[in-house]
């Protein structure tokens, strides 16, 4: 319900006009801030869309196979948690390692956030461009 209500008072924010700051000392901060607000709509979204899945497979737990599924899934959490933690504790430590090595040097590591994206990018083989 809160992510629901924080995606669609995001959503109506950012159909709005838009409209010229009055003051503004660094440039149009009104871009910035909407596309700042669209990634993380976008997250929003994303996350309200597995959530709807996950509920959507609870309420399919009738047929044989979805109920397979459920249960193959509830028995291997526990483990799939785990290396989700390793996992994340690993890739964190590369994404501060390319971060301090690479920031200056490509605008594919200039945040936390975008290095972070790249690093998944290049694991999954998709557009890596190299430097």
């Amino acid at each position: 319900m809160i992510l629901h209500a924080s995606d669609t008072s995001i959503y109506h924010y950012l159909t709005e006009p838009i409209e010229p700051p009055l003051f503004c000392v660094w440039g149009d901060l009104s871009t910035a801030s909407r596309c700042a607000l669209l990634q993380t709509y976008t997250y929003l979204l994303s996350i309200i869309v597995f959530m709807s899945t996950i509920k959507f497979l609870k309420l399919l737990r009738f047929n044989k196979r979805i109920g397979m599924l459920s249960s193959t899934l509830g028995l291997a959490a526990k483990p799939i948690a785990q290396f989700m933690i390793l996992f994340m504790c690993v890739f964190t430590g590369y994404t501060m390692m390319a971060y301090v090595i690479f920031n200056t040097h490509s605008q594919d590591f200039a945040s936390f956030i975008t290095t972070m994206e790249t690093l998944f990018s290049a694991m999954l083989s998709w557009s890596f461009q190299h430097f």
